[in-house]
């Protein structure tokens, strides 16, 4: 389900990818993770980026890969 989140979330506007970030932060993958964390630090949207590191650090608490 995570690669089509992300090709659907791929040039969409800030309200859809953050839309996928709270979908991402559902599955709670690897791959989830995976792409929070490019959409944490690597998008320009403030808001979408914030909402990012915050579901990254669930995933990763979920996953074990955090404190």
């Amino acid at each position: 389900a995570m690669d089509a989140i992300i090709e659907f979330a791929e040039r969409k506007p800030p309200i859809i990818r953050r839309q996928a970030i709270e979908a991402a932060r559902q599955i709670g993958s690897k791959l989830a993770a995976e792409w929070l964390l490019v959409m944490a630090y690597g998008y320009e949207d403030p808001t979408t980026s914030g909402e990012a590191l915050k579901a990254l650090k669930e995933v990763e608490k979920k996953l074990g890969i955090s404190e």
